[in-house]
């Protein structure tokens, strides 16, 4: 989950593309700004809607994506490896954990939400 234009969206953080999404349909509704993107994307979808540098809160920690609008409503964002690698974002497969690391200092945050569910045994 994040916080986007102070709403709840679900997130599918996706390390098999290259750029990030956000619905259409939730753009489309919330008189967000888009511009038209500056290049071509090279994918099969009818889209030239971009929301540049949108702030998305994390647990508690902001960070900003340019998000491509992608026509689809089942899925809110995807974040992908062009903001996963930009703020050096760690997937911990095996512990199914998103590891944030912490800018203020050296170390590193696994998300509350990741915590809760390593605790209930996801």
């Amino acid at each position: 989950e994040c916080i986007i234009a102070s709403n709840l969206l679900y997130v599918l953080y996706d390390l098999g593309v290259t750029y990030s999404f956000i619905s259409y349909d939730y753009v489309n509704g919330k008189c967000f700004p888009t511009c038209l993107l500056s290049f071509d994307v090279l994918v099969s979808m009818p889209t030239a809607t971009l929301c540049f540098q949108t702030l998305i809160i994390i647990d508690g920690h902001s960070y900003k994506a340019d998000l491509i609008c992608p026509p689809w409503s089942y899925l809110d964002v995807i974040l992908g490896m062009d903001w996963l690698s930009s703020y050096h974002i760690l997937i911990d497969c095996a512990r199914k954990a998103l590891i944030l690391p912490n800018l203020k200092d050296t170390g590193f945050i696994i998300t509350n939400q990741t915590k809760t569910a390593l605790e209930e045994g996801a």
